[in-house]
């Protein structure tokens, strides 16, 4: 939570004056965040794959395999090599909000827990190496590089095929969707949306079973994903999405007059809205809306620094959203950090590392974790 807050505090000094300050904040948000160690769930299932050098059931993602590959044979200690993965992923976040937004570093420090936490702690290995790719597709078209970008997208896919999907994002990045709709309907929009897809899911539910939509969506990892928590239109995470909605759309005036491009930076922030309220009942469908994440958290970042009132809503909201996830799930706390054991070599066993926060989990809660 401090580096959320000195993301945004520093960001209100004068950038040439404390540029050193800025710097070491960077440094210090790679080290937290690329290199983190218990915390997390993914690495789990990387960790023996690296391990073992196996990656044949990629036939359909083989850039992942193959770069896995690489990797293993120039670097043995598989947390060296996650943590400069992380670190890519990271350098083209910064890179695409560099080229957004003159508030950079507000909108990064609110991208921490929209989507670096889940990205850089959780860690969806294959998900976040595609992400990077479409992140800098979308920087080459902003650069009129359209065959750069169209590498880039084709990689991504070769990564995960689930971005072939947001690969088309880069058709709508100078698109002006939705800055001349009323107000009031794009409110009713999101409204219709969010009742929609959550009667929808509670119907199909209803008719299949939790599991047999899960099965449907061809998903697999059933535990990390609890049905029920869709089934609610009026979940206090709904409530508060909605209230930050209504503060985009009650403030978009002032947003397009003062952000160059910011009828379409407007239009990227609704259309990521709507997306997260038809994909937020899917498991893992929210993933799809992460690479439009980035203009999301850049409208956000202007209302930060435009008014005071908004400024300490906001900040108020995104602590007490850090603070509940960090403490209900068992991949943030108790943070340690690869770094010392990557340079010592002393790694703890993988079976100790394994159980390790799902243990202090349930002392903390007492509920239990079932990771399979």
């Amino acid at each position: 939570m401090l580096i959320f807050l000195a993301g945004v505090g520093i960001d209100f000094l004068d950038a040439r004056k404390y540029r050193r300050l800025r710097l070491l904040y960077i440094f210090c948000l790679y080290i937290f965040l690329c290199f983190g160690y218990m915390t997390g769930s993914d690495w789990r299932s990387y960790e023996p794959l690296y391990e073992s050098n196996d990656y044949y059931q990629y036939t359909t993602e083989p850039a992942f395999g193959y770069l896995m590959t690489g990797l293993h044979f120039i670097i043995k200690d598989f947390w060296l090599a996650l943590g400069l993965l992380k670190c890519f992923y990271l350098w083209t976040v910064i890179r695409l909000l560099k080229e957004l937004t003159p508030k950079w570093m507000t909108a990064l420090a609110v991208m921490i827990p929209i989507t670096l936490m889940f990205m850089l702690i959780n860690n969806p290995l294959r998900f976040m190496l595609a992400a990077a790719f479409i992140n800098l597709a979308i920087i080459a078209v902003y650069h009129r590089k359209f065959l750069p970008a169209i590498v880039f997208s084709v990689i991504s896919v070769l990564f995960h095929n689930i971005t072939i999907v947001c690969a088309l994002y880069l058709l709508l990045l100078k698109k002006d969707l939705f800055s001349k709709f009323k107000s009031w309907t794009l409110v009713i929009i999101y409204l219709v949306l969010i009742f929609g897809s959550t009667l929808l899911n509670a119907f199909i539910t209803s008719r299949l079973g939790s599991l047999s939509l899960l099965a449907l969506l061809g998903v697999k990892d059933y535990f990390d994903y609890d049905m029920s928590l869709a089934n609610s239109s009026f979940s206090i995470g709904t409530i508060l999405n909605l209230i930050l909605f209504l503060i985009i759309i009650y403030g978009r005036d002032s947003f397009i007059k003062k952000i160059p491009q910011g009828n379409f930076f407007f239009s990227l922030t609704v259309l990521y809205c709507y997306l997260f309220c038809i994909l937020h009942f899917v498991p893992t469908g929210f993933r799809m809306v992460i690479p439009l994440s980035v203009y999301y958290c850049v409208c956000l970042a202007f209302f930060i620094h435009d008014k005071k009132v908004w400024r300490w809503f906001l900040t108020l909201y995104f602590l007490v959203t850090m603070s509940k996830n960090i403490y209900e799930m068992y991949v943030y706390i108790p943070y340690s950090n690869s770094i010392p054991h990557i340079i010592m070599q002393d790694h703890k066993s993988y079976n100790e590392r394994f159980g390790y926060n799902i243990k202090e989990y349930k002392k903390r809660t007492g509920k239990d974790v079932d990771y399979y």
